[in-house]
């Protein structure tokens, strides 16, 4: 299952533009571990895996 930028932006409380910079940070890490990239989705699991990281990302804003 695969989460939406407008599902990402709910999850964390951002705003949708903001979202699509998150995704595509996500989407680019995936591509590096040579995984299957749909652009605008994120699996859910590396979402609930990487949360950290979106947390950490946020903080430095």
């Amino acid at each position: 299952m695969y989460l939406s930028v407008e599902d990402i932006a709910e999850l964390f409380g951002l705003s949708v533009s903001f979202a699509y910079r998150v995704v595509e940070r996500m989407n680019a890490d995936l591509a590096s571990k040579n995984y299957y990239v749909i652009l605008g989705r994120v699996p859910t699991r590396y979402v609930e895996d990487t949360r950290s990281m979106v947390w950490n990302m946020l903080s430095s804003i």
